[in-house]
């Protein structure tokens, strides 16, 4: 019996949902590769378990998206064409583990960018987009409700039966980028903690990974963290400073990949007002680049926020290196260093 199934009393709920198809039903197997895993990797089983739910939502996604992540409407009349909407691509945090192998850290949402063709797309056509790739991952993880709010930032949280608002998904839209960069997505391909460590089982469950979904470039997912650190430190958010810990360590692990580190230093100058512009009040990137953000200056309020929020983001999902928080300044301040 797993050391799970051992913990919990008699007849006690399980901390995380099991489902009616998948591996999720597949009862003691489940919860056996759930401990294991986790035991594997140092993570709690809580954490290996919501990693598995989120990646079966992302294959929800690869089924009804191509690999370049087009969203196309058909023809509002007949004989005319398609409307091609945007792409859509995964990203964040989640994504620099699931599908780019860059960190060795446990993300708990799944996040998106809508990259648009046209910036006078009406809100309804844009909330029919993110409707659309939220769906896919509510009908693959057997979602019992969801709902889906926000302006700029659509938020879906997802009810999994028995547990209420279990998974999140956040979509962005943005605008400007196909001018300034004319590939922020690529196909990728993605694996579960349970896929990584149990590769035999992928032929059998196909949702524990091996597929590919479209995935935003690390590039654009450090100079979105880049401003989000600033605009917080510009603020004086020092809570979001603190919720925002995790930030920094995903900048330094990208800095451990020239490609991608090379890639954000060519292109920030460019491409942060398209980042930023998608804030209702942006904040502008400081003079000499985001190495100069209160963020990273060492002795102000904004960098002892994000030093609290760096150890506890750490501590709790990082299995891998950590480097001291001195280091992981230094790295991401050399990510836009004039």
């Amino acid at each position: 019996m797993s050391e799970l199934a051992d913990s919990r009393p008699t007849g006690a709920p399980l901390a995380y949902p099991v489902g009616h198809t998948g591996y999720a039903a597949s009862g003691a197997r489940f919860r056996r590769s759930v401990a294991d895993t986790a035991a594997h990797l140092g993570l709690p089983t809580n954490s290996v378990a919501h990693d598995y739910w989120i990646v079966r939502g992302l294959h929800g996604i690869h089924k009804v998206l191509d690999e370049h992540g087009e969203i196309v409407f058909p023809p509002v009349k007949p004989r005319t064409p398609d409307r091609r909407i945007g792409v859509w691509g995964f990203g964040g945090g989640t994504a620099l583990s699931a599908a780019w192998r860059i960190t060795e850290r446990y993300s708990e949402d799944i996040d998106g960018l809508l990259f648009l063709d046209n910036p006078k797309l009406s809100k309804n056509a844009i909330e029919k987009a993110c409707g659309q790739v939220a769906h896919a991952v509510c009908d693959a993880c057997e979602a019992v409700h969801h709902e889906t709010h926000g302006r700029n930032v659509k938020v879906t949280r997802i009810d999994l039966d028995g547990h209420s608002g279990y998974l999140k998904m956040e979509t962005v839209p943005q605008h400007g980028f196909d001018a300034a960069f004319d590939a922020a997505v690529v196909p990728r391909v993605v694996h579960s903690f349970i896929g990584q460590h149990a590769a035999d089982l992928l032929e059998e469950f196909p949702e524990l990974g091996g597929f590919s979904v479209p995935c935003v470039r690390p590039m654009i997912t450090a100079i979105n963290k880049l401003d989000a650190l600033n605009r917080r430190a510009a603020r004086d958010d020092l809570e979001g400073l603190v919720a925002r810990g995790r930030d920094l360590y995903d900048l330094w692990a990208i800095t451990q990949h020239r490609q991608h580190a090379d890639g954000v230093r060519n292109s920030v100058a460019d491409l942060w007002e398209a980042a930023a512009g998608q804030i209702r009040e942006p904040v502008a990137r400081p003079n000499g680049g985001y190495a100069h953000s209160a963020a990273f200056r060492l002795g102000t309020a904004a960098n002892d926020a994000l030093r609290d929020g760096y150890t506890q983001a750490v501590e709790a999902t990082v299995w891998g290196r950590v480097p001291t928080f001195d280091e992981a300044v230094d790295a991401a301040r050399s990510l836009d260093q004039a």
